[in-house]
């Protein structure tokens, strides 16, 4: 029974402190009045020196923050739905609405933090990276589950 327990425990564990850990980066990071002060000095000065399209590629690194943390926290989500379970559509619907409301919630955080400000267009950046993560994790799943049939063949 003790082995039972342990093995759920570290099940449970394993499957969801990655998206506490996650959302604990994303509160951090919302938290600063100036994300960008978290960057190291080069990144800084080699986004403000560098322009694609005529716009500096620093103004495009808060959209980016959005989509990749938001890309990753949706995947995790999934994971953790699906662990070791089929994947259905429900559990990538699930994965995309909880990613979206900790979006609105980080969104309404930023309004309390001097100097940011709840920005409609970021839920949308977020909604955007949440699906774009998902697309990852569902192409992950995919592959995975060939590769478990190549073998399964091979015996």
């Amino acid at each position: 029974m003790s082995y039972h327990l342990s093995t759920l425990s570290f099940q449970l564990i394993s499957r969801f402190l990655p998206i506490l850990l996650w959302m604990v980066q994303i509160f951090g990071s919302s938290a600063h009045s100036n994300p960008a002060d978290m960057l190291p000095r080069f990144i800084v000065r080699f986004t403000w020196n560098t322009t694609i399209f005529g716009q500096r590629l620093f103004f495009l690194l808060g959209p980016l923050g959005h989509m990749v943390n938001f890309g990753v926290l949706a995947f995790l989500i999934a994971r953790a739905i699906v662990w070791e379970a089929p994947l259905r559509n429900r559990h990538l619907l699930y994965a995309f609405l909880l990613s979206l409301l900790y979006g609105v919630t980080d969104e309404v955080h930023q309004y309390f933090v001097p100097q940011r400000a709840f920005q409609v267009i970021d839920i949308f950046i977020d909604a955007f990276g949440a699906l774009l993560g998902l697309g990852v994790y569902a192409f992950y799943r995919l592959k995975r589950a060939q590769k478990l049939k190549e073998e399964t063949l091979m015996l």
